[in-house]
């Protein structure tokens, strides 16, 4: 596996944003991240970032729409405990 350097911190519910930019502009530039890879990220990232829109920011049900369940500990309060 592969760190492209884009990261998404999700608020549920709230928002989401797309962090390390910078990151990832620098990596490109030096060359650690090829141009095919960097656009691959790019498009990933938004598709991701479109899909969490879709669903007012909300990982879970995002997830849920792509047929991935997280199970009982997506909610705190269902975590055993």
């Amino acid at each position: 596996m592969t760190d492209l350097y884009l990261d998404l911190v999700v608020r549920r519910g709230r928002g989401t944003d797309v962090i390390d930019l910078d990151e990832f502009v620098a990596a490109v530039a030096q060359g650690l991240v090829g141009t095919d890879l960097a656009e691959y990220a790019l498009e990933r990232s938004h598709a991701v970032l479109d899909g969490l829109v879709r669903h007012d920011h909300d990982h879970v049900a995002w997830l849920a729409s792509l047929g991935v369940d997280l199970g009982p500990r997506d909610r705190p309060e269902d975590a055993p405990g």
